[in-house]
């Protein structure tokens, strides 16, 4: 037996050992790649989602600073929109209150008393004229009832109620305020009505025609007393209704004409007076002179000067 055949079969057995060790070797190299591998996958998995997350988060918070962007500019737009707002109510109010003022100028311009009421007749508005007619402050009159300043009544004037019931039409009736000794024409005008509604407010226009009245009656009282003469009635037909028609006019408690008789006394030739006042007290008792220059008697100094003279009661009790 040859010396090589044990040597030939050591090789061929660490041959195969190598070879099964590196088998096992490769073995558990692939088993450790696969590990990794596996790992790996898992890592990268976390941090796919991961990113996926941060994505979904920047997104997010991207959403929430448009959302915030979107807040603020809002917010500058509702700032700067109230800021315009109040410039509009600013100027607004500026203008309500020149248009007040410009209201109140106008309305005292006018002349006549003029005022406002609500519903239950008190007072809104005024101009000077009606102040001064009352007599009380224009601030004072306003939230009054009209009826206890002026004019004094005791209940509203009935265009006034006619006007508060839905009546379109301006309405007038006639007033004396004995605190004047004025006639008034009140013009009522329904204010703030909408359609179907009752009026809110109603404005009194109070048109001083004392003047015009009593032209009027004096025309009225000339063209009787034309046709009276025209109609041959005599003085004592004619002279009664002068003394009625001049008291009417002049407002006086007593009136009376007097006659110039030859002898210097004055003759009653026609008297009226109210409240059953009479001239007896005067003539009667007391017969008046008119040949007395300077003398106790008006009536006296009118027929002799051929002027009238007018005195007060109450400064000449001694004077008829």
């Amino acid at each position: 037996m040859s010396n090589k055949e044990p040597t030939a079969a050591r090789d061929v057995t660490a041959r195969k050992q190598a070879e099964e060790e590196l088998e096992k070797y490769r073995r558990g190299l692939e088993a450790i790649v696969a590990d990794r591998t596996a790992e790996l996958g898992m890592t990268i998995a976390r941090l796919n989602q991961e990113i996926l997350a941060r994505k979904e988060l920047e997104q997010t918070l991207r959403e929430t600073v448009a959302r915030q962007e979107a807040l603020l500019k809002e917010a500058a737009d509702t700032r700067k929109a109230m800021l315009f707002m109040l410039e509009d109510i600013n100027a607004s109010s500026a203008t309500l209150a020149r248009a007040k003022d410009a209201w109140q100028a106008t309305v005292d311009a006018i002349r006549d008393p003029l005022f406002i009421h609500d519903q239950d007749h008190r007072i809104v508005r005024v101009n000077q004229a009606y102040a001064a007619a009352a007599g009380v402050p224009s601030d004072a009159c306003i939230g009054t009832l009209f009826s206890d300043i002026f004019p004094k009544l005791d209940r509203p004037f009935k265009t006034c109620l006619r006007a508060l019931n839905m009546q379109e039409e301006e309405e007038e009736e006639e007033l004396y305020a004995p605190s004047l000794e004025k006639i008034f024409k009140v013009r009522t005008f329904p204010v703030g009505r909408t359609a179907g509604e009752r009026s809110r407010e109603t404005l009194h226009i109070l048109e001083d025609i004392t003047e015009a009245k009593r032209d009027r009656a004096s025309q009225a009282l000339l063209h009787e007393l034309d046709q009276r003469i025209l109609a041959g009635q005599p003085p004592e037909q004619v002279l009664p209704v002068l003394c009625t028609g001049l008291l009417d006019l002049s407002g006086a408690a007593l009136l009376w004409i007097g006659g110039k008789e030859p002898d210097g006394t004055i003759s009653l030739l026609a008297s009226v007076g109210r409240d059953g006042l009479t001239a007896d007290q005067y003539v009667t008792d007391r017969p008046l002179r008119w040949d007395v220059p300077g003398g106790p008697s008006l009536t006296g100094l009118a027929i002799v000067t051929r002027r009238t003279h007018l005195s007060p009661v109450e400064d000449r009790p001694d004077l008829p």
